[in-house]
């Protein structure tokens, strides 16, 4: 943990606005933000947050009982595949951050790109778990907590994550 700052910070003046007309292309193309994949997760509900979470949870449960966590991890790939519905499949979200992504698509933000960091051994494109995403001003300014953050120390300007989040859903 020496290697993390913790810090609590939000200008909520600084963030960059996401238009309805950039979504719609950023799906039509496949790409937002850096993210070659892009693929629209706007619009989740707080019961799908919650279902999403149950099944997560159980299979985050499962995959670090493996005796091969990785392999574990990569068995659910080939099982999301029969999957009935999107959250079931956890959205092609890797597991450890898909309820993180839906939580912030129901707070009304925009997911853009997210990353279990390899935390059950397989290889991922980041070293750390992050979600990256667009937090419209309104929505930002009814955060009922502070957002707490964390980034390396070495990389002051890459890997922010956000931490903790509560919302006031009225």
């Amino acid at each position: 943990m020496a290697d993390f700052e913790i810090w609590r910070e939000l200008n909520v003046e600084s963030l960059a606005e996401l238009s309805s007309a950039e979504a719609t292309d950023a799906e039509e193309q496949g790409y937002l933000a850096g993210n070659k994949s892009y693929c629209d997760l706007r619009g989740f509900g707080w019961d799908d947050v919650r279902r999403a979470l149950e099944l997560e949870s159980a299979l985050v449960g499962r995959i670090e009982a493996a005796d091969d966590p990785a392999s574990a991890e990569l068995d659910f790939d080939e099982v999301r595949l029969q999957a009935l519905d999107l959250i079931e499949e956890l959205c092609g979200l890797d597991v450890g951050v898909a309820s993180a992504v839906l939580a912030i698509s129901a707070l009304g933000a925009t997911p853009v790109s997210s990353c279990n960091g390899g935390c059950f051994g397989s290889p991922h494109q980041a070293r750390h778990p992050y979600v990256a995403f667009y937090l419209p001003k309104d929505r930002a300014a009814r955060l009922s907590y502070p957002l707490i953050f964390s980034r390396p120390k070495t990389q002051p300007e890459v890997g922010v994550s956000l931490r903790r989040l509560s919302y006031d859903e009225s």
